[in-house]
């Protein structure tokens, strides 16, 4: 099993300041062979990516936007590094799913 490492830098929002900090992420190469691999990975990124981009403490609608720009923007930066065909695609329909609503 190759375990590939993906960093990424971010600007996220802390205490309603823009911070620059480095996003990292370690995941096993070889799940990104199955469909249900490539969710598995896409699932563990998207909580992740969550957590990274949120503020504990108490958020205006403006910090919220930030963090949810943070999130959109650094998705598409970590699944565009990984390369996978898979994770792509699975990336591009849930943004084709989620601008429909």
């Amino acid at each position: 099993m190759k375990k590939l490492f993906v960093a990424a830098a971010a600007v996220i929002a802390v205490t309603g300041t823009a911070q620059a900090e480095e996003f990292k992420f370690t995941f096993d190469r070889e799940l990104l062979t199955t469909q249900s691999g490539v969710e598995k990975v896409y699932g563990r990124l998207e909580k992740r990516i969550e957590s990274f981009c949120k503020d504990s403490g108490l958020r205006s609608l403006e910090v919220r936007s930030f963090e949810t720009e943070c999130q959109k923007d650094l998705m598409g930066q970590v699944v565009n590094q990984i390369g996978s065909t898979g994770l792509v695609s699975l990336h591009r329909n849930y943004l084709r799913v989620a601008s429909a609503n």
